[in-house]
């Protein structure tokens, strides 16, 4: 069980990553931006260039006054925690996809850049996400080997217009991707 002081002390070593991670986007390791990045599957590419914006859970997934967030990453390889979930068709249970089930399907990313979205406590408060909440998701975030400190959002719907999308290739490496070479 986690004490008060013990709390304060994990929220203050989170706080401290968070303006780490913040002091790394300031100055990013090369000279071309580093883009943080929302990680989705081939099915859902679709009705994202149709309604030309990305989105976050829908008003019944949230608790009361949350706000949906659309999720990035400065994870340049994958997201840990971008599994996408479906409904297992042999149990009619909910569960993540499996990476092999995600590469058959496709994974593309949509890259904006970090300074277009916000982060840690900003960004909490922003969506009215509750504190126990934001912590829970750290939580996960960390037991699926994720790093929390990558983690961005934006607020609501996000226009798509001058994003960079990259469609992973079988060989694992990410490509720009041009929405008009959409399969048939």
């Amino acid at each position: 069980m986690i004490r008060p002081n013990d709390e304060r002390l994990i929220l203050a070593a989170i706080a401290l990553r968070l303006a780490e991670s913040a002091e790394r986007i300031e100055q990013p390791p090369s000279t071309e931006m580093t883009l943080a990045w929302h990680y989705t599957v081939a099915d859902r590419v679709e009705s994202i260039l149709t309604a030309g914006h990305l989105w976050g859970l829908p008003d019944d997934c949230l608790f009361p006054g949350e706000r949906p967030v659309v999720w990035f990453s400065l994870n340049q390889s994958f997201e840990p925690t971008a599994y996408k979930g479906i409904i297992d068709v042999r149990t009619g249970l909910r569960r993540d996809m499996t990476w092999a089930e995600m590469r058959a399907e496709g994974i593309y990313r949509f890259g904006a850049p970090p300074r277009a979205l916000l982060c840690g406590d900003r960004l909490r408060r922003a969506a009215r996400i509750p504190a126990w909440l934001w912590r829970n998701l750290h939580d996960v975030g960390l037991q699926q080997k994720a790093d929390p400190t990558d983690w961005f959002g934006h607020v609501g719907s996000m226009p798509i217009d001058g994003m960079r999308v990259e469609r992973m290739t079988d060989a694992e490496r990410w490509v720009e991707w041009e929405p008009q070479r959409i399969a048939a």
